[in-house]
């Protein structure tokens, strides 16, 4: 009797596929990801979302999953501070789900009751003055390679992987091409494009560039190297009490960088290669650190 009560719940699943386990329904979740046109990294990310999702809940029933396992799971990331990564989790979470739903595995979804964790912000934005200070310590404490790539962060907008990954190669027409490694997405930025708040266009910060095939160095710059200096010479010229919350990191500059060239009238989610203007809006949040000059 007691074999039989242990088999019936896997014969049943051949018949019922809510008695499946959610790691099965993983697997065929994570195949219609991988046929998605997702970018490399966006797939990496969500592929380590789905290895915690299957340690927490793997071996249920799929149709056995409630809102208190939803939360359990979120809660890892709630628990670590990490609320931008909960926020994420409960997006893939709920489609893992959903998708789960469409295909007949579940006759509801367990993540809908489940609130969206708040998405805390703590990390300071950067303001310009900050900015030239950091800079100009980093002339004296850094390589030299370092200070060029706050220029080229600040001037071009881009992401520190591609600042990392820059190359002569991709300068012709009188632009400089970029093809994101994080998005895929195409940008060609003018030569001429000039950031009013430093006084220098882009073309100057790559002529100022060594590098005969990289632009920071004769190798390449890796992009862990770029925020240890950054923090590095952030911390050794503010004492850390002076910052509301978490200190700026090396990618707020994206953040300064959008914030100017949008009150230069640039269209920065283009610059920035946003596909929605409302990720471009939460660059132009400044968090309250600067008065904004109105134009007239």
């Amino acid at each position: 009797m007691g074999i039989m009560n242990a088999i019936l719940p896997v014969a049943a699943g051949w018949a019922n596929p809510s008695y499946r386990r959610v790691s099965t329904w993983l697997t065929v979740y994570e195949k219609r990801l991988q046929a998605k046109n997702f970018a490399r990294t966006t797939l990496q990310h969500k592929r380590m979302m789905l290895s915690v999702l299957n340690r927490f809940i793997g071996p249920l029933p799929i149709g056995s999953v409630t809102p208190h396992h939803v939360l359990y799971f979120l809660d890892f990331y709630v628990a670590q501070g990490k609320t931008r990564s909960a926020a994420i989790a409960h997006f893939l979470i709920k489609d893992v789900f959903r998708e789960a739903e469409f295909s007949g595995w579940i006759n509801k979804n367990p993540v809908t009751p489940v609130l969206v964790p708040d998405d805390v912000v703590k990390r300071d934005r950067l303001t310009v003055d900050e900015w030239q200070r950091i800079y100009l310590a980093a002339k004296f404490q850094s390589p030299d390679y370092f200070p060029l790539a706050m220029l080229l962060t600040l001037v071009t907008a881009q992401r520190r992987s591609d600042i990392s990954a820059m190359r002569r190669e991709q300068i012709f027409d009188d632009h400089l091409h970029i093809e994101q490694l994080k998005t895929g997405a195409k940008i060609a930025i003018p030569l001429d494009l000039r950031l009013d708040a430093l006084g220098i266009s882009v073309r100057e910060v790559i002529d100022m560039c060594p590098g005969n095939d990289f632009l920071l160095s004769h190798r390449q710059i890796m992009v862990h190297s770029l925020s240890h200096r950054f923090q590095a010479v952030r911390d050794a010229i503010f004492p850390r009490d002076q910052w509301l919350g978490t200190p700026p990191s090396f990618h707020e500059q994206r953040s300064l960088a959008e914030r100017l060239y949008r009150d230069q009238g640039i269209n920065t989610q283009r610059l920035l290669g946003h596909k929605y203007q409302r990720t471009t809006d939460r660059y132009d949040d400044d968090r309250g650190r600067e008065f904004r000059k109105i134009i007239i």
